[in-house]
């Protein structure tokens, strides 16, 4: 039974994304072809004219519940008035409508959803959702500014026994109570040093004592595991003492 389902899945899960992609700006598209680009035409046609049959019966019903509501609030003051001055207030509410937030949300998706529709049917193109493009955008913007991951610096000092590794960030909990497991062997932290950056932050590690009571334990992944370990060597960096 499931492989009779799966080629359905398939196309109905290829439909969807070609539906998506109709909203979706050119560099979207670009970078992520449709399926197919007729399919995904069309459907820019049928959304856009469903966008804008959708919201343009929400914007007449808004405008109906909008007026009765200032019919009912200023009933009183126009119930006797005369028809010019009714006619006046009428535009003047219509007017007030129109620059209400409600409305104008309303408003602007009834005629993205015509200009939508009438891009495909008139110019064979996919006019791209407003909402949907300032998404991307701001996605891409936010990419643009994710800072660079900048790994530690693992080095093994000259006695072959301590470890100096400088990292970009403050590591959370390291400090003289918790042990620090690198490569099967156990560290504890000797010294914390603050350097330049990008490395600002420098701790120097030994090897734990025997019958040392674990109060904190973290195991680290380096970057190269050291000489003297379980795993790979790193290279050794030499001390060089001040002349």
């Amino acid at each position: 039974m499931l492989s009779h389902q799966s080629p359905s899945w398939a196309v109905f899960r290829s439909l969807l994304r070609d539906i998506f992609l109709s909203f979706c700006p050119i560099a979207v598209r670009r970078s992520h072809p449709p399926e197919s680009t007729e399919r995904t035409l069309a459907a820019a046609k049928i959304t856009g004219l469903l966008q804008a049959l959708v919201f343009a019966v929400l914007s007449v019903f808004h405008y109906a519940a909008f007026m009765l509501l200032r019919a009912h609030q200023l009933g009183r003051v126009l119930g006797g008035a005369a028809e010019a001055v009714q006619g006046a207030a009428m535009i003047l509410l219509t007017f007030d409508f129109l620059i209400h937030p409600g409305s104008l949300l309303l408003l602007y998706f009834l005629v993205e959803g015509v200009l939508r529709f009438l891009g495909g049917v008139f110019f064979e193109e996919i006019v791209p959702s407003l909402p949907v493009f300032v998404a991307f955008k701001i996605m891409s913007h936010r990419r643009a500014e994710a800072p660079t991951e900048i790994p530690d610096t693992f080095e093994n000092l000259q006695d072959g026994e301590r470890i100096r590794i400088a990292s970009a960030h403050p590591k959370s909990g390291w400090n003289t109570t918790i042990t620090i497991d690198i490569g099967g062997q156990w560290y504890e932290i000797e010294k914390e040093e603050i350097g330049t950056p990008p490395r600002a932050y420098i701790y120097l590690l030994r090897p734990a004592p025997a019958g040392k009571i674990l109060r904190k334990y973290e195991q680290y992944m380096p970057p190269v595991i050291p000489h003297g370990t379980a795993a790979e060597e790193i290279r050794v960096v030499t001390e060089v003492p001040n002349a």
